[in-house]
């Protein structure tokens, strides 16, 4: 946070949006008590965000559930809406509160105009938070980027996988996701 600035707790924040400071529709999330704007979804981005929901939803044990662009809680100062969210099943689909890290299995960023950001302040917050499992799917290098085993704000296991390869969550090994499909 630069000198000066003012770090947001969540609740300051759901204030805002409550009150309407940030418009009738933001665009943007809590990352370390930073309000970040977020760039419109695209097509393509919106393509592949519908992929992967699809995807999982059909794939996944009755375990793990599927949700898409909705609130991941992480500790006072984070709120981020990952593309993607792998989180545990749970009777009362989280009506209380939205899912934590400890919920999470995978999450995943859909990245074409938000690369340096999913790769930077998301990635540290995810690591930092202890999410176990984190991909980045970079549009432009039609690539995915598996972090696994959160280190600090870092992960120790990284690997990026392309064209005429496969990943699967480490939750959910059956899941097996051709990028060849993915990125068609």
């Amino acid at each position: 946070m630069p000198d000066g600035g003012v770090r947001f707790t969540r609740a300051g924040y759901h204030r805002l949006v409550e009150g309407g400071l940030l418009g009738p529709d933001p665009r943007v999330e809590l990352l370390n008590g930073e309000i970040v704007m977020m760039s419109p979804i695209g097509p393509w981005q919106g393509a592949l965000v519908r992929r992967l929901t699809r995807f999982f939803i059909k794939n996944l044990p009755d375990s793990i559930e599927c949700s898409a662009q909705l609130p991941i809680i992480v500790e006072n100062h984070s709120e981020p809406e990952p593309d993607i969210a792998l989180v545990r099943s749970r009777d009362d689909d989280y009506q209380q509160e939205h899912p934590s890290p400890v919920d999470a299995v995978l999450l995943v960023e859909v990245s074409q105009s938000s690369l340096r950001i999913d790769l930077g302040k998301k990635l540290h917050v995810y690591a930092a938070a202890g999410v176990s499992e984190y991909w980045v799917v970079d549009i432009e290098q039609k690539r995915v980027v598996v972090h696994r085993e959160p280190f600090g704000q870092e992960y120790r296991s990284v690997e990026s996988f392309s064209s005429g390869e496969s990943i699967a969550p480490l939750a959910a090994p059956m899941c097996e996701l051709e990028l060849d499909w993915l990125f068609h």
